[in-house]
């Protein structure tokens, strides 16, 4: 995929099936991009970003980071229920030793998350 902001750019697959799927894809996202459906490629012109479209990028950004940090804490709860299952047949200092791990694990993979979301939004606001 060829990406360059304010120009047309193209993306090339062999699989006509892949093309249709991320054509309706480009079209049902907010970013305003009309795809065109070519011979194997899809051509999209891509606007400059504008001050609401860097806004509405950001937004994207910060929904995609809750959503991660939503899925990590899932993940939390389940081994932490997991363990909670398992509690009778594990010695009660193995139990808390794994309680912490995955309070730590939960803690750095949240750090990470919101480190890539600062990134990223740095990133798209040009800053």
């Amino acid at each position: 995929m060829l990406m360059a902001l304010g120009k047309i750019d193209y993306l090339h697959t062999s699989l006509l099936q892949t093309l249709k799927e991320i054509e309706n894809a480009l079209v049902s996202s907010p970013l305003g991009i009309n795809p065109i459906l070519g011979d194997q490629r899809i051509i999209t012109p891509i606007p400059p970003l504008t001050k609401e479209n860097m806004q509405a990028l950001c937004k994207v950004v910060s929904k995609c980071a809750e959503d991660g940090r939503q899925s990590i804490r899932r993940a939390r709860q389940k081994a932490l229920d997991t363990i909670k299952k398992s509690a009778s047949s594990i010695p009660k200092d193995d139990v808390k030793r794994l309680e912490k791990e995955i309070e730590e694990l939960t803690k750095r993979f949240i750090k990470l998350a919101d480190e890539m979301s600062s990134a990223k939004e740095k990133e798209v606001a040009g800053s």
